[in-house]
């Protein structure tokens, strides 16, 4: 910035871009053929994603069109990019702003001499040190607890930095000239082993909606894929939100009969979906939930809900041991199978295609007591 206002110096240094008011009329370039060539320049520099000329071309626009100014990591995106060069050409092609010639360096020279008496004359000028910045990342899981003592890595300027979170999942990197950092992750097994170790039990709080407070990444952690890296930009606090990736699907007709675990042939489509979506995600666990209805004693209903959950992963992994001892004597008479399962199996595998494969299941404990029958 210069004291008439913000100006886009041009890669040469002979020229800048600037609003026509902070310009003195005699310094303008007016001829057309060399503001076109200056406007190639000027383009061209942008498009590369040089950090200080699209810092100087935002402010140029915002002050050109009264638009607010996007974070300064956004014009990575084609889209915003594009918009700020439309914006500058047609303000270039209304006269709106003006390439101004700018005093051309003054070049010296000395006739050398046998024995040079002293130290060579410092630069009258030194030239001007580049501004040190900082980035700041801050690492929380999917309800927004801090992860802490997680070694990121900083690449930026063809080197790599490693700093390490601290209570408040918080690492930074300071007094550097760059403008722009990924970060990945250096213990890529040690950050899943953390996650694995907070996400085994339920914590009984939603999922972190990430405030606007400072820029967000969500990273969905897979099983089988890497953690990727994220794109940060210099004097910008970006939040990184890691959450599992799961999967809901909701499906209707689970019916069972009054204290059973046979799972009813109104059922099978919903399991050949459960079928379909396991094998498109075979990455994931499969959770089996058991249920009852709203009437009836919990100390009833919750065995009943979690011998249901059973008996269907029972059935998902092909587990036939487990359904056989449904037909043993020694189950409640109102609990144990016999004729008419075996009829309702007859018919449906009928019409049920081939399985080649076997599923992971898991089955869960009850659900929180409710009052309900054993229907």
């Amino acid at each position: 910035m210069t004291r008439g206002g913000w100006i886009l110096w041009l890669p040469s240094g002979e020229h800048s871009l600037r609003l026509a008011r902070q310009a003195e009329i005699a310094s303008r370039v007016d001829d057309e053929s060399a503001r076109r060539r200056l406007w190639r320049t000027a383009r061209a520099a942008l498009m590369a994603r040089d950090p200080d000329a699209i810092d100087a071309a935002r402010r140029l626009q915002r002050e050109l069109t009264g638009a607010s100014m996007p974070p300064l990591a956004s014009y990575r995106e084609p889209e915003i990019l594009d918009r700020l060069v439309s914006d500058l050409e047609r303000g270039v092609a209304a006269r709106h702003l003006v390439f101004v010639r700018e005093p051309a360096p003054v070049v010296r020279t000395r006739v050398p001499v046998a024995a040079p008496i002293g130290p060579a004359p410092l630069p009258s000028t030194p030239p001007p040190s580049k501004e040190l910045s900082s980035f700041t990342v801050v690492l929380v899981d999917k309800v927004g607890d801090p992860l802490d003592g997680v070694a990121l890595t900083f690449s930026l300027g063809g080197r790599r930095e490693q700093r390490t979170t601290d209570g408040t999942g918080t690492a930074r990197l300071e007094d550097v000239p760059e403008s722009f950092a990924t970060v990945s992750f250096a213990d890529e097994a040690s950050v899943r082993q953390k996650l694995r170790d907070r996400w085994q039990a339920a914590r009984g709080r939603e999922w972190l909606d990430p405030p606007a407070d400072m820029t967000n990444t969500v990273v969905v952690v897979r099983r089988r894929d890497a953690l990727p890296s994220t794109s940060v930009v210099a004097a910008e606090p970006h939040r990184i939100v890691l959450q599992p990736r799961v999967v809901l699907a909701q499906f209707f007709g689970m019916w069972f009969e009054t204290s059973k675990c046979f799972l009813l042939p109104t059922a099978m489509e919903g399991v050949r979906f459960i079928r379909s979506l396991y094998d498109s995600n075979p990455e994931t666990d499969l959770l089996v939930v058991g249920h009852t209805d709203t009437a009836g004693d919990p100390g009833y209903n919750d065995p009943l809900s979690l011998e249901r959950s059973k008996s269907e992963a029972a059935y998902l992994t092909d587990s036939v041991d487990k359904w056989l001892a449904w037909y043993d004597a020694a189950k409640p008479d109102a609990k144990r199978w016999g004729g008419r399962e075996d009829a309702m199996m007859t018919e449906v595998s009928r019409f049920m295609p081939p399985r080649t494969e076997r599923a992971r299941a898991t089955v869960s404990t009850p659900l929180p007591p409710s009052p309900g029958s054993a229907s």
